[in-house]
């Protein structure tokens, strides 16, 4: 876990903070390729207050999550047994229900932590008064569990480019013979100098079917080839994508950093 905690001397100062957490991470979900419902759950053995956690829905989740797409409203089934088809307590439409992977969560801890702990202020009248804490959880690796769940096929993983490995997969055939050799070689040094980070599959007496299987199978955006039959191109093809295109060095090169 990415864990943050906050410490505030009012409720609206607390409350300010916790709220701006939310859109922040909301939109470092959304930059690594996640959609996410802020959905309202159970503070559990943290608090007895409400939590928030954040919710993929998908149909492999582990929780089941009752939502409204007409507005932000979002619970955990936890804590609301409502049924499929009822009216959404905030604006009347109807609800819905998915599975859902939690991949991040936050407490409103008030002031039992600060209390037991004795973590005290001064106010503005010299008077004793605990502080309110917040905690804010972004789950590293469950956000990497579950970009692999939505973000995969029959083949293997299709890595979202802010969160890949490695941008390009280079993958050489016919690596018997210097000259295509030599070219692989090339294009590898020159991605590299460009800042690309490139995955270099240069094993020599490996089967095409086997490379390629192997490349979709982790899932590095770009797989480039270099074989006899390009010949000064190189063979680029987007994970994910049927559509194979022969381009120059140059050509690939704006494509990656447009």
């Amino acid at each position: 876990m990415k864990d943050l905690y906050s410490f505030d001397l009012t409720e609206k100062e607390h409350n300010d903070y916790y709220q701006e957490v939310i859109k922040a991470y909301v939109k470092a979900f959304n930059r690594v390729g996640l959609e996410v419902k802020v959905v309202e759950a159970s503070g559990g053995v943290f608090t007895p207050n409400f939590s928030h956690e954040f919710q993929v829905l998908t149909p492999v989740g582990e929780d089941e999550i009752i939502y409204c797409e007409s507005c932000d409203f979002a619970q955990n089934r936890e804590i609301n047994k409502e049924e499929e088809g009822t009216n959404c307590p905030r604006c009347g439409n109807t609800l819905k229900v998915s599975n859902g992977i939690e991949v991040g969560n936050i407490f409103h801890y008030g002031t039992d932590y600060s209390e037991k702990m004795g973590l005290f202020i001064n106010d503005e009248k010299g008077g004793k008064k605990p502080v309110i804490v917040g905690a804010y959880g972004w789950g590293v690796s469950r956000v990497m569990g579950t970009l692999v769940e939505v973000f995969s096929d029959e083949r293997g993983i299709i890595w979202p480019e802010a969160v890949a490995p490695f941008l390009v997969h280079l993958v050489g055939l016919d690596l018997d013979e210097k000259s295509v050799m030599d070219e692989a070689e090339r294009v590898y040094k020159l991605l590299q100098a460009e800042g690309v980070e490139v995955l270099f599959d240069d094993r020599v007496g490996v089967s095409p079917g086997e490379k390629f299987a192997d490349a979709d199978l982790i899932g590095v955006p770009y797989r480039v080839v270099i074989s006899k039959k390009t010949q000064g191109k190189i063979e680029v093809k987007k994970r994910g994508e049927k559509e194979t295109k022969f381009l120059k060095f140059e050509e690939f090169l704006n494509l990656i950093k447009s």
